[in-house]
């Protein structure tokens, strides 16, 4: 499996790379507007930082005009996935671009039967489909299990890949990880991860106390 860094941020990329993290980014439009400036700017620094995919997503609504953005953003850079929604509009877009050589993501997938016609795209298939599993939380919903997406996907497609996305916490991320192909991580995760109270404590109190020894009985 392979994880992607969920974020606009370059000093966050940069930074996550260190860590085997980042073989491959995922963004949104709440992303990119969030660092401001060029989001289209923002986007080709990405790809050249990121030798492997970088989602970027659709800002319309209705076919046609996700269509002609889907190839704008794909012409960015050759390691471009253009994000579509999980809609019936979403579903004639990703018809189309794919017949254009697009690479394609299927996002803001809620229910694993959502995916069934996008999953029936043969000819290509569609490269990835995102099980959005932390934002339903945020509503008192409980989440996609990913097992379902995944059986669903094996079923219809040996080439689409399930991208586990939204990330929030490391119960999330511990039970999609039997499943999903990737997983896009946000850098708010990981440092969240990192900064278990428990090893933080255990950690001062294993040096708590071997600072209580006397200095020439410690090894340095």
């Amino acid at each position: 499996m392979r994880f992607f860094l969920d974020t606009a941020n370059l000093y966050e990329i940069d930074h996550w790379r260190e860590f085997g993290l980042v073989q491959g980014v995922t963004t949104n439009p709440a992303l990119l507007a969030k660092e401001g400036g060029d989001a289209l700017g923002r986007l080709k620094n990405i790809c050249s930082m990121v030798a492997g995919p970088v989602s970027a997503e659709v800002t319309y609504q209705d076919h046609p005009s996700m269509i002609q953005q889907g190839l704008r953003l794909a012409g960015v850079a050759p390691n471009v996935v253009v994000k579509l929604p999980a809609t019936i509009e979403g579903y004639r877009a990703a018809k189309v671009l794919g017949s254009r050589n697009v690479k394609r993501n299927i996002t803001l997938t809620f229910v694993a039967t959502q995916a069934i016609p996008f999953l029936m795209l043969n000819s290509p298939p569609v490269e990835y489909v995102s099980a959005i599993c932390g934002r339903p939380e945020d509503f008192g919903v409980v989440s996609l299990e990913a097992s379902y997406l995944k059986a669903t996907i094996d079923r219809l497609s040996k080439v689409t890949q399930l991208l586990a996305a939204s990330i929030r916490t490391s119960v999330q991320l511990a039970s999609v990880i039997p499943y999903a192909d990737v997983v896009t991580v946000p850098p708010s995760t990981w440092r969240t991860l990192f900064a278990n109270p428990m090893t933080l404590q255990g950690e001062n109190d294993f040096l708590n106390a071997w600072r209580e020894l006397p200095a020439e009985w410690r090894t340095s």
